[in-house]
């Protein structure tokens, strides 16, 4: 009974290769999203300048106390809007994507560092913790790639792989 549970493959009839295609079409979608939303916000709010002023904004929600000046110069304010934006659409469309991966990677470590250290682990606290899973997400990308369902694999030199033989096709016993 419980090695049924463990054994649980809602798409068993499915090849692994496309199984992990559509796992990394999954993750770069979500993950691009976030991005193009966050970067977005940062970009296009009336008071952010195009992303050059979006901190001191965004990180101060009180307005009855004055507002402090953000740490972050304008020109790392608007590397890390832009970057955002642009590294979340090219998630989306799977092009560029280990250098997209990248590039949010570090900005990610940024905001640790400048921003969310203090707040420990802990996200109710204003910590690290969502920095980590989106660098943990970003590093699996840079690592496996964007699957074979994306526009990188129109301008790879190598084409993509051919999904491995299914284990019934090769006369295994799959069982």
């Amino acid at each position: 009974m419980l090695e049924r549970m463990f054994q649980f493959d809602p798409l068993h009839r499915t090849d692994t290769a496309h199984k992990a295609n559509g796992a990394m079409l999954v993750l770069r979608l979500a993950l691009g999203a976030i991005f193009v939303f966050h970067g977005g916000e940062k970009i296009f709010d009336p008071h952010s300048n195009f992303g050059v002023s979006w901190a001191d904004k965004m990180w101060w929600k009180d307005a009855s106390q004055t507002m402090p000046e953000t740490h972050l110069l304008p020109i790392v304010q608007l590397l890390v809007a832009w970057g955002e934006l642009v590294g979340g659409v090219t998630l989306l469309l799977g092009a560029l994507t280990r250098i997209a991966a990248a590039w949010l990677i570090a900005i990610q470590i940024g905001a640790i560092a400048l921003v969310n250290w203090s707040g420990g682990f802990s996200i109710r606290a204003g910590g690290f913790e969502y920095n980590v899973a989106l660098i943990a997400m970003c590093l699996t990308l840079f690592i496996v790639g964007p699957g074979a369902w994306a526009v990188d694999h129109l301008f790879s030199a190598r084409p993509a792989e051919a999904p491995a033989p299914s284990p019934t096709a090769t006369g295994l016993k799959v069982g």
